[in-house]
């Protein structure tokens, strides 16, 4: 079951390669760190093969995880997908392949689980289910419900209703719940699509798969249409020998004859039930944990660094609401000034008003005073013609009478 190694130039069995990287394992982490893909290939192993030990503890009485990271490379050696894939499947559901195109499978074990569900039919719970299963699994608690639909409460239900609801959503789930498969898969020659390719030709999907023997579709956005969209890879292949299930009675069968078959050297050393075999997949164990642990480290960073910013954009957000309140506030301070101004205009107007009104009935009784003043002189003008006329006639009368009285005289 052994196989030669090139490395560098160099040929090692598999053994040696081992002592090799346990040795040298700061060039490994290096050349690591420095691709991501790699590292987040390894990371999805190490958790698939997690979650296959938990399943089924039967595996961890045959060997080590590091032995059946080892096994699984013998199975499918020329397919051209390494990762461990994930399918949800409902309780009745079989890898047959479908009618139109094949057997999906996915990269992100989250999404496997939302197809684990057989949903109620109602448009607002199967949402909510999905979006439960997504982020907890097919085993969530009430305390992860009940932080899921949070929002109820906005919605006006109580802490009460809010319980209840989350007990019965989990039940539902736990009652209707499928299995999420881990799986490796045979793709020889595969056929380079995205997404929205698929979508596409759904119509005519069966032509996809000519001259290939499996699909890898691309996710992530790939189109302004969010129907497109799809955050995780899609692997299809068309025929069930194209799988190999993890956990699966043929697994634990083909783990253990892998094992059992197996060269194992009888050096030893201080242990003398400890074979030199047993000592390296111990190392091999520990390196695999600490790359695991660097990679977690990794992860944990890049979470800081997430958590950082976004508390920067809720500062920059409680910011820019405190600026809003404040230009809200200057704005209702100069609305206040204005109506203040203009109850005082008002008042101004309604004084100057009132005070030209008294102005205007003093005038009229002055008027009235010029009016009658205005007679009196009128009459006093008549009187002194009159009085002219009369100096007139006294004038003449005098005359007369001198006249009469020298008259009187002559004689």
């Amino acid at each position: 079951m052994s196989c030669i190694i090139t490395y560098k130039g160099k040929q090692y069995s598999e053994e040696q390669f081992k002592e090799y990287f346990i040795n040298n394992k700061n060039e490994f982490a290096t050349s690591i760190s420095k691709n991501k893909d790699v590292i987040d290939s390894f990371k999805r192993k190490m958790e698939a093969i997690d979650g296959v030990f938990k399943d089924s503890p039967e595996l961890a009485a045959i060997g080590s995880k590091a032995q059946y990271m080892q096994y699984l490379s013998t199975i499918f050696k020329t397919s051209k997908v390494k990762d461990i894939v994930y399918r949800g499947k409902t309780e009745n559901q079989t890898n047959q392949k479908s009618k139109e195109l094949g057997i999906f499978f996915t990269d992100d074990k989250n999404a496997a689980n939302i197809y684990a569900v057989k949903y109620k039919g109602d448009e607002f719970d199967d949402s909510i289910i999905q979006g439960i299963v997504n982020k907890y699994g097919l085993n969530p608690t009430i305390e992860q419900i009940k932080s899921e639909i949070a929002f109820f409460e906005k919605m006006g239900a109580t802490k009460e209703q809010i319980e209840k609801d989350a007990k019965e959503f989990q039940k539902y789930i736990l009652n209707n719940k499928g299995v999420s498969e881990q799986a490796i898969l045979n793709i020889k020659n595969p056929k380079n699509l995205t997404v929205k390719d698929w979508f596409d030709n759904y119509e005519n999907s069966s032509k996809l798969k000519e001259n290939s023997d499996g699909l890898l579709l691309k996710g992530g956005k790939q189109s302004n249409n969010r129907v497109y969209d799809a955050g995780e890879n899609q692997f299809v292949v068309f025929e069930p020998e194209q799988i190999h299930i993890l956990g699966s009675k043929q697994d634990i069968k083909g783990f253990k004859n892998w094992v059992s078959s197996t060269p194992q050297s009888t050096n030893v050393d201080e242990n003398p039930n400890q074979t030199h075999i047993d000592k390296t997949n111990a190392k091999y164990d520990a390196e695999l944990k600490a790359l695991g642990q660097q990679q977690e480290n990794l992860q944990k960073e890049e979470n800081k660094r997430q958590e950082i910013k976004r508390q920067e954009e809720e500062l920059n957000r409680l910011i820019a609401i405190e600026e809003a309140q404040k230009e809200q506030e200057k704005a209702a301070e100069a609305e206040a000034e204005k109506q203040q101004k203009l109850r005082d205009l008002h008042n101004d107007v309604s004084f100057s008003l009132g005070f030209f009104e008294t102005a205007v009935k003093d005038l009229s009784f002055h008027i009235e005073d010029l009016v009658d003043l205005s007679e009196i002189e009128l009459n006093i003008e008549k009187l002194k013609t009159k009085m002219h006329d009369i100096n007139g006639l006294l004038g003449e009368i005098e005359k007369t009478s001198i006249i009469q009285i020298l008259l009187y005289c002559s004689l």
